[in-house]
């Protein structure tokens, strides 16, 4: 909570000038809350809006300040289900539209999964989660770290580092986003992939 309240205190204010708010928007058991991964945790949208996102003990959490408002709003819980969740990041679209990533181990329904998986969800511009949250990255064992960007296009862009198995190590792949015509949310997701060290051998982390 020390953490998440520091955070707050020191970014949103360069951020929104002197706009006067309240500052204590939640609090969090998670010591880990909003442990850097080089995955941005706090987006400014185009109307205006501030998006906050952190993890809890029990999943991934959305707040937002709104122009208009001075309070913070009630965070959500983007977890589909009980898991192991950490390093969220979050971009937002030329239609104010939140993406958001993170790590876990959580499934749709039932036990938990024993990999570490890069699950997606969206917030909408009014500040509601749409659709649930789906995994987009896969590999032999965790993936782990994610970051995402966004283009003019609203085409999105997620990293994260994969373990390879049998012992070779971690490498960086991507899966790029794109806008499905018809159904509003959805996308279509590739899955290309950037090669780490020599063979995977090592640790090739942090992707940005």
């Amino acid at each position: 909570a020390g953490l998440l309240l520091f955070v707050l205190l020191c970014v949103i204010p360069s951020i929104i000038g002197s706009q006067t708010f309240d500052a204590v928007i939640a609090t969090t058991e998670a010591s880990r809350a909003l442990d850097y991964n080089n995955g941005k945790k706090l987006a400014l949208s185009p109307d205006g809006t501030l998006s906050l996102i952190f993890t809890n003990n029990n999943g991934v959490y959305y707040s937002e300040l709104r122009p208009d408002s001075s309070n913070w709003s009630t965070p959500l819980n983007l977890s589909n289900s009980e898991g192991i969740f950490a390093h969220p990041a979050i971009v937002v679209d030329s239609k104010n539209k939140k993406h958001v990533v993170w790590q876990d181990n959580s499934t749709a329904s039932g036990p938990a999964s024993e990999d570490l998986r890069i699950f997606y969800r969206q917030v909408t511009s009014t500040g509601a989660i749409e659709h649930i949250a789906i995994p987009i990255g896969e590999a032999v064992g965790d993936c782990i770290t994610p970051s995402i960007a966004i283009d003019a296009d609203d085409t999105l862009i997620v990293a994260w580092s994969a373990d390879m198995g049998l012992g070779l190590g971690k490498e960086i792949n991507y899966s790029i986003g794109t806008p499905v015509k018809g159904p509003s949310g959805f996308y279509s997701w590739t899955y290309p992939s950037i090669p780490g060290n020599d063979m995977g051998m090592g640790s090739s982390l942090f992707p940005s």
